[in-house]
C-alpha cells in the first residue's frame, strides 16, 4: 500500500482586527509549523496587478497579470512575501 503524505494547514476565519494573524503565528509557533500570511499574500498580488496597470474591478484581466508571477515566502516575524525579482513586495 502507498503512503501519503498530507500537508498540515489549519485557517482561521474571522473579521478584520480580530487577532487572526496573531493567534495564527502563536498556533505555528507552538506546533513549530510555518506560519504563512495569506493576507499578505493577497495584497502582494494586488499590488502587483496595480503596478502592471491592470483594472482592479476586472477580476480576469488582475488574474491574467498575476498568475505567472512566482511567490516567495520568506520566513521569519513577519513572513516576507516577494513576488518574482521585485524588492518592492
Amino acid at each position: 500500500m502507498e503512503t501519503v503524505n498530507l500537508l498540515k494547514v489549519i485557517a482561521i476565519d474571522g473579521p478584520s482586527a480580530s487577532g487572526k494573524s496573531t493567534t495564527a503565528r502563536e498556533v505555528a509557533r507552538r506546533l513549530g509549523w510555518q506560519y504563512i500570511d495569506t493576507g499578505a499574500m493577497y495584497r502582494a498580488l494586488g499590488y502587483a496587478a496595480l503596478k502592471a496597470g491592470a483594472d482592479p474591478k476586472d477580476a480576469k484581466v488582475s488574474w491574467d497579470v498575476v498568475r505567472d508571477f512566482d511567490v516567495e515566502l520568506r520566513p521569519g516575524d513577519p513572513v516576507r512575501v516577494f513576488l518574482g525579482k521585485d524588492p518592492d513586495t
